[in-house]
């Protein structure tokens, strides 16, 4: 009898599922507002930019890596291809939240949180076994830890009314504190 499924290993597919619940906890942790230890100070950046520049930047970096990296030789999968689109889709990734945050952000720590974590979750999916599950779980790994990274380590900005009266009235204002 010819079955679509093929037999799962139980074991394999908990340890799979563990790992990815673990993910996602650590990533939720780490997306969870830090409204105490900023108290009335906003940041100067925009998530939504940063994940945003991440996403556009990966995907051109991705692609021009790839091309990159495949030469005229390669007529299949080669490992140049591969190799130039994970190194483009990493620089493109940080590259483009960069931009896209205005440059704000400590590109470095940056650069280095986007390879860390392509290379921390690759490690995982290696010990749990080859997967779909585990690319996407590397992509959106990437994607916040590279959106924390330019968020966080933006100018902290403050801005605060005053009133102040003076001998020709009232004065108005704001104060901005960097």
């Amino acid at each position: 009898m010819y079955s679509m499924f093929k037999p799962m290993d139980v074991g394999a597919f908990a340890r799979k599922k563990a790992g990815v619940t673990a993910l996602v906890l650590l990533l939720g942790t780490m997306l969870s507002s830090d409204a105490h230890a900023q108290g009335s100070q906003e940041r100067d950046a925009s998530s939504v930019a940063a994940l945003a520049g991440a996403l556009v930047g990966g995907a051109v970096g991705a692609v021009g890596g790839a091309g990159l990296g495949a030469g005229s030789d390669c007529y299949e999968i080669c490992s140049g291809l591969v190799t130039g689109f994970v190194v483009g889709e990493v620089v493109g990734v940080t590259l483009g939240s960069h931009l896209f945050n205005r440059g704000r952000g400590n590109l470095g720590l940056t650069f280095v949180g986007s390879a860390a974590s392509v290379l921390a979750v690759g490690a995982v999916g290696r010990i749990l076994g080859d997967g779909g599950e585990i690319l996407l779980a590397a992509l959106v790994t990437q994607l916040a830890v590279v959106t924390v990274i330019q968020v966080r380590t933006s100018p902290a900005v403050s801005v605060s009314p005053i009133l102040q009266p003076s001998t020709e009235g009232m004065k108005a204002g704001l104060i901005l504190r960097w």
